[in-house]
């Protein structure tokens, strides 16, 4: 049976993955040369290694270690691009909270008062359909409020969130404080900066520059080089995004090859397509030839095919003692395509060994398996203690952060993690005095007006009646 429903799911992932396959590459290859990795030897490294095990797949070699080391790298590569990603955000933001400071005055603007504005964001929370949307409307507005308030009430306030965990798994709250320990800042390591000393450079402009005087013309350099940042890390999320999903897709089709029924006509268009894409990017042309555009077009049909096979799919099933390789298989086809590009595959280097001799991974080895042998942790309930000691482990991580930048970027950062963890009211009259404060503590009117511009358009989005918009619309053309 396992070995019918394996042959059944080889067949369609092999379909899907070959014409994924075909778009991803034309998309790698219509971003070619990559001017801004140029100069970067480690990203320029990867590419070179990237066309070999291409070439060598085409060619029909095993690659599939090879390709999972790809993966291992591109990862490596993401993470930093995403590091930086954050820390850019903070600043931007902090940098967009003070733009009103250097516009032209309007004399017509009529900036909506403290009072009113907070009776429409406790009206915009309550009418959340159900607790979850509540909560999370909570969390937009105290991410965007002028935040001022010592780090030990922000401690405080993160602790009372972090107890709803309480009672759920420990899991959960590691998590949790994972994520916490790498938002904004925090999350920059010195290998990314390392990685990549061209954005470290950028960011340094803007590090040590004190919003509370700083002047237009310092303002406005600023800005630049924090446009320039986010354009950069948009081109390389852009090129490790694709890079990864071709390089899943090979480890994907190495998983199933030998066990999928081929339709030879079917394969071997989109392998000539593959092949031609592979010498444009060898060639060093500056423009794919047509014949290649025109063959692209019905790979898009047969995707969208195999895709809804793919759905279809029957889930393989968890780990069980003595299973067939098979099942493994399936698990991590599943990761590859169906997670995150970047996710952990966890049972892959466990079937690399198998597949080249040295043994299947059986439970709790050291093989990244997705069910390991149960720890002394393992589905245990989170405690008020628990909580407590997890809190002196995030002070001391985030301490450090807090105290060696500037204010309006500690602020932001704690807004932003205040923001992610499910915060305690007693009630909305409660809210209503946390929002209410926010406004009024907060001296700097320019940050003042830019946080109620924000929070002014945050209502409007969620009221916004598209159908009423759009009979609007067409009565003004009629």
């Amino acid at each position: 049976m396992a070995t019918q429903r394996w042959k059944k799911q080889a067949t369609v992932v092999y379909g899907y993955s070959l014409s994924r396959m075909a778009l991803n590459a034309y998309m790698y290859a219509d971003g070619s040369p990559f001017p801004f990795t140029r100069g970067n030897e480690r990203v320029e490294a990867l590419h070179r290694d990237l066309m070999e095990v291409f070439s060598r797949f085409l060619k029909g070699e095993p690659v599939l270690a090879e390709a999972s080391g790809l993966r291992k790298r591109i990862i490596r590569e993401m993470e930093a691009v995403v590091s930086f990603t954050d820390a850019f955000q903070v600043y931007e933001t902090a940098f967009e909270r003070i733009n009103d400071r250097f516009e032209e005055p309007d004399p017509d603007k009529e900036e909506i008062s403290d009072e009113d504005l907070t009776d429409q964001l406790v009206q915009y929370i309550r009418e959340g359909s159900g607790a979850a949307e509540v909560n999370s409307r909570v969390s937009e507005v105290i991410e965007r409020l002028p935040l001022r308030m010592t780090r030990q009430k922000y401690y405080g306030m993160m602790e009372e969130g972090l107890m709803a965990y309480v009672g759920s798994e420990l899991s959960a709250l590691e998590q949790k404080l994972d994520l916490l320990k790498e938002a904004g800042i925090a999350g920059l390591h010195k290998e990314a900066e390392t990685m990549y000393p061209e954005l470290a450079q950028r960011l340094n402009e803007v590090r040590d520059l004190d919003l509370a005087v700083v002047d237009e013309v310092d303002y406005t350099d600023a800005m630049g080089a924090l446009q320039e940042a986010g354009e950069l890390l948009y081109e390389l999320s852009e090129h490790f995004q694709v890079m990864q999903d071709m390089v899943n897709d090979m480890c994907a089709l190495s998983l199933v090859a030998g066990d999928a029924a081929v339709k030879a006509g079917e394969d071997s268009r989109v392998r000539t397509l593959l092949a031609g894409l592979e010498e444009y990017l060898l060639s060093g042309e500056k423009e794919i030839p047509q014949k290649l555009e025109d063959m692209l077009y019905h790979m898009e049909g047969m995707q969208e095919s195999y895709y809804e096979k793919f759905l279809r799919l029957t889930p393989a099933p968890a780990y069980r003692e003595g299973e067939d390789l098979s099942e493994k298989k399936g698990r991590c086809v599943e990761q590859l395509l169906s997670t995150s590009s970047f996710a952990e595959v966890d049972e892959l280097e466990g079937v690399i060994r198998a597949l080249n001799g040295g043994g299947e991974a059986g439970e709790g080895q050291d093989t990244g398996c997705a069910v390991k042998a149960g720890t002394e942790k393992a589905g245990r309930a989170v405690t008020r203690q628990d909580v407590e000691a997890a809190m002196k482990d995030y002070q001391a991580v985030m301490d450090p952060v807090l105290t060696s930048v500037r204010k309006p970027i500690a602020r932001v950062m704690m807004a932003d993690t205040l923001a992610m963890v499910p915060l305690s009211f007693p009630s909305l009259e409660a809210v209503r005095d946390y929002i209410r404060n926010s406004l009024d503590v907060c001296s700097d009117e320019a940050e003042k007006s830019s946080c109620k511009l924000y929070l002014t358009a945050l209502i409007r989005r969620d009221s916004f009646d598209l159908e009423e918009w759009m009979k609007t619309l067409e009565d003004f053309e009629g």
